[in-house]
C-alpha cells in the first residue's frame, strides 16, 4: 500500500463509500474488539453521555431535519403482526459496521478542512435521528429489539451472534419502503427503501477515521478523548484507552486500504445515491479484493441497481435482476458477505487460511433462515385508497385487457409444474439483455469479471468469473456452518431454502416478474432510470434524461417520483454510464429495445389503473413449466475439495457423477461431443477424466469427503 500521512489517508477515504471486512485471526474469526469496558455487549452502559449530550453541553445538531411537521405514519397490512415488522426490522445479519458502543459514542463527521485539522468542537452525535434521516432511514423508538433506538435495518448483533455487540444493516435498510404523500407517511415492507446506505456507512467510517486521526493531532487528541470516554464509561483509564486506541487503529486498516485503492482506481464512478447500489460489483470487491487483501482483483463497478421487493421474491426459481441464483441461502449470504462480514480466509499474516474454519464468518445463518421463512408470507401491498385516492375500476378492467395484450407475455405468473413446485412456485422470464434493450453495464460487470483465488484456495490457480468464485464462497461458509453444528441433509436443505441446488450463473440477460404491488417501487427498470409509470410505458424520447431521486411527496397519477422536495438526494443523470434510461419501449418503430406497440395515453392511463390493483384483479397465468434448474443457464460445479471420480449412472437424460474429495480445487466441466470417459473434468490448471455432456451443471456437496453432481445431457 502506498505510504501516506495520516491526513492524506483520512482525505482518501473519505472520497467514497468504505466497504470493507475487519482483520481476523486464527483458524476461527476474533470477530470484534473484545475490551472490559462492555464493548460487545448489546446493552449499552447507563453511565456513558452521548455525544452532545453533556451536562455542560447545549449543542444542537447543526443539520436541519428532513421535514419540520411529523407526517402521518401508515404500514401496509401485508399479512404481518407487529412483532413480525420489528423481527425483520432489527433482527442482525451478522453483518459488521462497528461495535455499537463506538456507533453510539461518535461524533457527527467533519464537513471541512478546518473541522477535519481541528476538530476540537463537539459536534452532535453520528447516531442523532434527524441526522440518520438524511440518509434516508426510517426512525423507530426504542423497543424490546431495539433498545439503542436505531432506524429501521440498522440492527445489533445479539450475545448469540460471532458479530455480537456489532451494529450492522439488516434485509430491512434496503427492503423498507415509504411513499409521502400530503402528509401522510405510507410505509411498504420489503418494498425499495429509498435509502442511501452507501452514504450512511461512508459518514460512519469518516467519524471514526476523524476521531481515530484526532489523537495524534493538531487538537492534542480532544475528540479522541470525548469518544474514549464516552465508550469506556466508568472503565476510563490510561490503561483501557490504550487498548481502545489499539483496537480501533486495528479495526480501521482495511478501511483504509480500501480507501486508498477505492480512490486511486476510482472504483464506483457512477453515483448510486438513493435507493440503489452496485451490489453485485461490491460483493466481487468485497468478497475477493478486501477479504483478501487482493488489489488486483479489484474492478470498477458502475452499474448500480435498485433495492428490489421482497413479497414473492420466494416463490421464483431465479433471482437477482439477470436471474442469476436459483438457492435462497446463497443469495443471503453473498449479500452478507457483499455488505460486511468478519471472514477468516487468511491468516493474521496474509497468508491463505488452509484449515477447515477458513470459512468461518459472523453470518448469522439461523437468523437468515428466520428472515427468509418470514417472507413467504408477507404479501404485496394493496393501493391505499385512503391515502393515494380512489380507483377507477371501470378503467382498471380495460387496463387488465391492455395489460394482457402488451405485457402478460413476460409479466403474468409462470406456474411451475409438480414434481418441481416443491421447489419453486412460479417460473420467472429471461430475457436476453440486447432483445429488451435496457442498460446493458449490469450483467457486462458481472459476466465479464474475473477473479485470482489463489488466496482463498492456498495454490496458485487460475482466474474464476463471478459465478464460480462467488458459489465457492457461499457454499464454503454455509456448508461449514452446517458442518459446525452438525445439521442433517433434511436440516440443510430447509436452511437452503426448498433443498435447492447452490446454482449460479452470470449471463448477458435480465429477468421478468410478476407485477404485483410494482407501484410502490419507483423508480423503475434494474438501474432506477426512469422516474415513472407513465414513461416506462412510453417510447424513450419522451422519458426524463435527468430527474431528482429523493423521498419526496408520491406521484399517484403516473405511479412514480414527485417532484424534487427538499435539497436531500441526488440527480439521476441517465447519461452516465450504468444509468441508460433506453429499451423496455413501446413504439411504433421498430429496434433492439421495442417490445411493443406505441401506446396512446388514455391506454397507458388505463394499464396504470390497472397496476393499482393488480392483486384485486389479477392477469391470467401463463401456461405452466417444469422446472429446469439448469435451462439454457451455464452454471458451475464448485466444490470445496478436489474431486476423484467414483461413479457414474444415467437416468432420464441425467448423468449423475459422484466424486471424493481430496484438496481444495475448483472445477470446471467442459463439454463434448458425446457422453463417455473422454468427456473431462478440468481443474484449475489439473484436467481429470470425468463423464458428462452438459449444457449445464450444478454441484451439491454431500459431506465433507464426497460430492455429487446432476449434469443434463442431450
Amino acid at each position: 500500500m502506498p505510504s501516506l500521512s495520516r491526513y492524506q489517508s483520512l482525505l482518501l477515504t473519505g472520497l467514497m463509500f468504505l466497504s470493507t471486512a475487519i482483520k481476523t485471526h486464527g483458524q476461527k474469526p476474533s470477530f470484534l474488539p473484545q475490551t472490559g469496558s462492555g464493548t460487545t455487549s448489546s446493552k449499552r452502559p447507563s453511565s456513558t453521555p452521548a455525544p452532545g449530550t453533556a451536562p455542560n453541553s447545549t449543542k444542537s445538531s447543526t443539520r436541519k431535519p428532513t421535514q419540520s411537521v411529523a407526517p402521518i405514519v401508515t404500514w401496509a397490512e401485508q399479512g404481518w403482526t407487529e412483532e413480525q415488522r420489528e423481527f425483520y426490522h432489527f433482527t442482525s445479519q451478522g453483518t459488521i459496521i462497528m461495535p455499537v458502543d463506538w456507533f453510539m459514542a461518535l461524533e457527527q463527521p467533519p464537513t471541512g478542512i478546518i473541522d477535519l485539522i481541528d476538530p476540537i468542537s463537539e459536534q452532535p452525535p453520528l447516531s442523532n435521528p434527524d441526522y440518520l434521516a438524511r440518509f434516508g432511514l426510517i426512525s423507530s423508538p426504542k423497543s424490546t429489539l431495539n433498545p439503542w433506538g436505531l432506524p429501521v435495518g440498522l440492527a445489533v448483533a445479539g450475545d448469540d451472534s460471532p458479530a455480537r455487540g456489532s451494529v450492522g444493516t439488516t434485509c430491512a435498510a434496503c427492503h423498507t419502503g415509504e411513499l409521502r404523500y400530503r402528509g401522510h407517511s405510507f410505509r411498504v415492507d420489503g418494498a425499495q427503501a429509498m435509502a442511501d446506505i452507501v452514504g450512511l456507512i461512508e459518514d460512519s467510517y469518516k467519524s471514526l477515521l476523524a476521531t481515530q486521526a484526532s489523537s495524534e493531532s493538531f487538537s492534542l487528541g480532544v475528540t479522541w478523548r470525548r469518544f474514549s470516554r464516552r465508550v469506556l464509561g466508568s472503565a476510563y483509564n490510561t490503561q483501557s484507552d490504550q487498548k481502545l486506541r489499539s483496537e480501533v487503529a486495528e479495526f480501521v486498516k482495511p478501511i483504509k486500504w480500501m480507501g486508498v485503492y477505492g480512490a486511486a482506481l476510482r472504483l464506483y464512478p457512477t453515483k448510486e445515491g438513493y435507493g440503489r447500489t452496485d451490489a453485485i460489483g461490491r460483493i466481487g470487491n468485497m468478497v475477493f479484493g478486501t477479504y483478501l487483501r487482493e488489489p488486483e482483483n479489484l474492478r470498477v463497478a458502475n452499474a448500480p441497481v435498485n433495492f428490489p421487493q421482497l413479497w414473492d421474491i420466494w416463490k421464483f426459481d431465479w433471482v437477482q435482476f439477470d436471474g442469476s441464483v436459483a438457492q435462497p441461502m446463497a443469495r443471503n449470504a453473498g449479500e452478507a458477505l457483499g455488505v460486511r462480514v468478519a471472514t477468516s480466509f487468511l491468516n493474521p499474516d496474509g497468508s491463505s487460511n488452509l484449515s477447515p474454519d477458513k470459512w468461518a464468518t459472523s453470518i448469522h445463518f439461523e437468523n437468515l433462515e428466520k428472515i427468509e421463512t418470514q417472507l413467504q408470507s408477507l404479501k404485496a401491498p394493496r393501493w391505499p385508497r385512503q391515502i393515494l385516492g380512489e380507483v377507477d375500476m371501470d378503467l382498471a378492467k380495460t387496463g387488465r385487457s391492455l395489460f394482457t395484450e402488451n405485457c402478460a407475455k413476460c409479466h403474468s405468473p409462470r406456474p411451475v409444474l409438480p414434481p418441481g413446485d416443491s421447489f419453486a412456485k412460479l417460473a420467472v422470464t429471461i430475457v436476453d439483455a440486447k432483445v429488451i434493450g435496457t442498460d446493458p453495464q449490469r450483467v457486462l460487470n458481472s459476466s465479464q469479471a474475473q477473479y485470482d483465488p489463489s488466496k482463498l484456495f492456498g495454490v496458485p490457480s487460475e482466474k474464476v468469473n463471478l459465478g464460480e468464485g462467488l458459489f465457492a464462497v457461499t457454499e464454503g461458509t454455509k456448508e461449514w456452518f452446517y458442518d459446525t453444528n452438525d445439521f442433517s441433509p433434511e436440516k440443510r436443505g430447509f436452511y437452503d431454502g426448498f433443498d435447492r441446488p447452490n446454482a449460479v450463473g452470470f449471463k448477458m440477460q435480465y429477468k421478468a416478474v410478476p407485477l404485483d404491488g410494482i407501484w410502490a417501487t419507483a423508480p423503475y427498470l434494474h438501474n432506477g432510470s426512469v422516474r415513472n409509470m407513465y414513461e416506462l410505458l412510453s417510447p424513450v424520447d419522451q422519458r426524463a434524461k435527468k430527474f431528482w431521486v429523493v423521498l419526496g411527496d408520491y406521484d399517484p397519477t403516473y405511479l412514480g417520483l414527485g417532484p424534487k422536495s427538499n435539497n436531500l438526494g441526488f440527480e439521476l443523470d441517465t447519461t452516465q454510464t450504468g444509468n441508460g434510461n433506453g429499451g423496455h419501449e413501446f413504439n411504433s418503430v421498430q429496434r433492439p429495445g421495442v417490445i411493443g406497440r406505441l401506446l396512446s395515453h388514455a391506454e397507458k392511463m388505463a394499464i396504470i389503473e390497472y397496476l393499482k390493483v393488480l392483486p384485486e384483479l389479477p392477469p391470467d397465468n401463463l401456461p405452466a413449466v417444469p422446472l429446469d434448474w439448469l435451462g439454457p443457464y451455464s452454471m458451475v460445479a464448485v466444490p470445496r475439495s478436489d474431486l476423484v471420480l467414483t461413479e457414474v449412472s444415467i437416468e432420464s437424460g441425467t448423468a449423475t457423477v459422484r466424486f471424493e474429495t481430496e484438496a481444495n480445487r475448483i472445477y470446471r466441466l467442459e463439454s463434448t461431443s458425446s457422453l463417455g470417459p473422454e468427456s473431462i473434468w478440468s481443474t484449475l490448471g489439473e484436467p481429470r477424466v470425468g463423464s458428462g455432456q452438459p449444457e449445464a451443471v450444478t454441484g451439491v456437496p454431500i459431506t465433507d469427503r464426497q460430492a455429487f453432481f446432476r449434469v443434463r445431457v442431450e
